[in-house]
């Protein structure tokens, strides 16, 4: 870019004529409209370059951004961006305007790197994205904790200022202990504690009489909650009222868990309820059934003729014998 001044002084009407034989050089030639002309030129053309850019990463120093021009031969420094830092050591910073133009830079600028997080005890962090990304500028560190370990903590972000927030912290699973009133008709083998760690076992028993439905021990789970209790069940069931018109096969009393008893009903009866019943954990599995005596019914069959003796007029006697079938 160039910008030219020109000074014209004349004492009478004077026909100019410039051409320019370069960028920034121009020659006039005044001629005379009259014979009482006197005409003095002076032209000089200055070089100008505009404010110079090379990128986001790559701005100028606040002393060239305060400039107002740059004229021919001047320079403009630059430096990397917040978060940016030189990618090749003793790269040139600066650019000259030459002809209106400026020349290259080769400063090259990078993401600064935050570098990885120290160790988490019981944990780690994870990086995304993925490889020698995940540890610059814009990164996110996600902390995690090993299994039976809750986390304390926040995702951190790689910033201009390095990472942010507070380094996490991995703290072991606590459980408290169930009621000491479970299970009902038991208890554990050992006095409880106020806490327990995770993987922690507290074992039952049940009382005389009854038998552990389920395993006999709980563990601390890494959610801080123990497994459900076992419960404590009835070693045998209660005697069956058996209908008197029945008949039952099958196990004897007393009744054990998994006992097993048919019924059958007298002939003339039918059964209402199921016929077979079962010892489990909550007693018998149903009630016992009910033999209802069938309806019966009654079919008279017609008169049957029986010839007798004849009679003295000849005539014969005819007996009726009636007979009813059940």
């Amino acid at each position: 870019m160039c910008v030219c001044l020109s000074v014209y002084v004349c004492v009478s009407l004077c026909l100019c004529v410039c051409v320019c034989v370069s960028l920034c050089l121009c020659v006039c030639v005044c001629v005379s409209l009259s014979m009482w002309c006197v005409c003095v030129s002076l032209s000089m053309c200055v070089s100008q370059c505009t404010k110079p850019s090379f990128g986001e990463n790559r701005v100028l120093t606040p002393e060239s951004y305060s400039k107002e021009s740059f004229p021919e031969g001047s320079t403009a420094e630059f430096q990397c961006a917040t978060g940016y830092v030189t990618a090749l050591p003793g790269a040139s910073k600066t650019v000259t305007c030459t002809g209106g133009r400026w020349s290259d830079l080769t400063l090259q600028c990078k993401k600064r790197s935050c570098g990885p997080l120290g160790d988490i005890p019981s944990g780690r962090y994870t990086y995304s994205p993925e490889g020698d990304e995940g540890l610059l500028l814009g990164a996110i560190a996600t902390p995690e904790c090993d299994k039976g370990y809750v986390l304390t903590g926040n995702n951190r972000t790689c910033t201009v200022k390095g990472w942010d927030d507070r380094d996490a912290i991995c703290e072991e699973v606590n459980c408290e202990p169930p009621p000491p009133t479970v299970p009902e008709n038991g208890k554990p083998t050992e006095p409880l504690e106020d806490v327990y760690k995770y993987q922690t076992v507290i074992t039952y028993s049940c009382n005389e009489g009854y038998v552990l439905s389920g395993h006999d021990s709980i563990s601390c789970l890494e959610t801080g909650q123990f497994e459900t209790p076992p419960k404590c069940i009835k070693l045998s069931c209660g005697v069956l009222e058996v209908d008197p018109n029945a008949m039952t096969t099958g196990a004897r009393p007393p009744y054990s868990l998994g006992s097993l008893v048919t019924f059958v009903c007298k002939t003339g009866f039918t059964m209402e309820g199921a016929s077979e019943l079962k010892c489990v954990e909550s007693g018998w599995s149903s009630s016992p059934p009910r033999c209802i005596e069938l309806q019966t019914t009654t079919t008279t069959r017609p008169p049957t003729p029986r010839t007798t003796r004849p009679t003295t007029k000849g005539t014969e006697l005819r007996e009726y014998e009636f007979w009813s079938a059940h």
